[in-house]
């Protein structure tokens, strides 16, 4: 309960601004499709920035053993 306020005022009031904020199926639909490409396109960016770090993880790896032959340890 707010102290200091006339509930009965604002109890029994009728609120419609949550009416524009309403989705029809269409558009929850096109906004998951939507959604999910986004999300696809997303895991592609994200594999081939793996992909490429692992590479370059390899590589370097390649390199130090190759530079580590012939040495004394």
């Amino acid at each position: 309960m707010n102290p200091g306020k006339d509930k009965a005022k604002y109890v029994n009031r009728i609120v419609d601004s949550d009416d524009d904020m309403e989705a029809d199926a269409d558009t929850v639909w096109r906004e998951e499709m939507r959604s999910a490409r986004q999300g696809r396109e997303d895991d592609k960016r994200e594999e081939a920035l793996l992909r490429k770090h692992d590479e370059e993880k390899a590589a370097r790896k390649k390199q130090k053993l190759s530079s580590g032959k012939g040495q004394a340890r």
